[in-house]
């Protein structure tokens, strides 16, 4: 494909956790045909009185501006214009930003949320989140000491027609497994990406009211010496793009900006 200009057939889905404060949940989200992002505002804030979307829904704002109206397309650098835009906003968030250019795309990550890309239906690139302590992510914002430019983690990859990307906060990875996303991948085949998004986030929110199962939350408990069993209540929000080659069908995912944009959902740690 020397040098073509794919784009995202993108779509999102977010189930707020009930009993939140703010109904919309503390995770919020960019959507944009070239861009993808994840914030999830941190829940230990709330005692504080702080609406803990807030700060979350500034840095996706903020996304917004940097690429489109900015044009900046290195991930690290939209996180730190959305971080330098929120320095008035009280609370914090991780932080999670993938851009396509071209055949290619970059990754910045904060924290833990993550995404994966898939190809053939195998998951060829997992993002690894960045934990301080359990249940406790990096993340940027009021008397953080972590910065966009020091502490993200960065990735690239080269990117073939028909990829998928599943972005999510920790509400997804805590309560559904990589190869449960990729069988909705599988079951979703000619479907489009909201179809997919959406089983996706159903099933990662019945696992997270389930005790009876085994989470890969309880695995990373089990791994830190604490007791656990089944899901994680928490914020779930499920970004996928499909990867498009210029000029086939299906092609017209770039139009699915817009409304989508500055979403929200998860959060807890405390």
């Amino acid at each position: 494909h020397r040098y073509m200009s794919f784009s995202f057939d993108v779509a999102s889905h977010q189930i707020p956790q009930p009993g939140k404060i703010n109904k919309l949940g503390e995770d919020t989200t960019y959507v944009n045909s070239g861009c993808i992002a994840v914030f999830d505002g941190v829940g230990g804030w709330a005692t504080e009185g702080v609406d803990v979307r807030q700060y979350a829904l500034k840095l996706s704002k903020s996304v917004k501006e940097a690429f489109e109206a900015k044009n900046i397309v290195n991930p690290v650098e939209i996180i730190q214009y959305a971080y330098d835009k929120a320095l008035n906003v009280t609370g914090t968030s991780t932080a999670c930003v993938v851009v396509l250019n071209n055949d290619e795309i970059k990754a910045a990550n904060i924290g833990d949320s993550q995404f994966i890309v898939i190809r053939i239906f195998e998951v060829i690139l997992e993002s690894t989140e960045q934990q301080v302590e359990f249940n406790m992510p990096f993340q940027i914002g009021t008397n953080s000491d972590i910065y966009p430019h020091t502490h993200s983690d960065t990735y690239s990859l080269k990117l073939e027609p028909k990829d998928f990307i599943v972005m999510g906060s920790d509400g997804l990875f805590d309560n559904l497994s990589t190869s449960a996303m990729v069988n909705s991948i599988k079951k979703g085949k000619g479907t489009s990406s909201k179809t997919i998004a959406k089983d996706i986030a159903m099933k990662a929110f019945s696992n997270s009211r389930k005790k009876n199962i085994v989470t890969p939350f309880e695995k990373f408990a089990k791994e830190n010496n604490i007791k656990w069993s089944g899901g994680k209540p928490d914020d779930i929000t499920v970004i996928v793009a499909k990867v498009v080659a210029p000029h086939t069908t299906g092609g017209a995912g770039g139009k699915k900006k817009g409304n989508n944009n500055n979403q929200h959902i998860d959060a807890e740690r405390h």
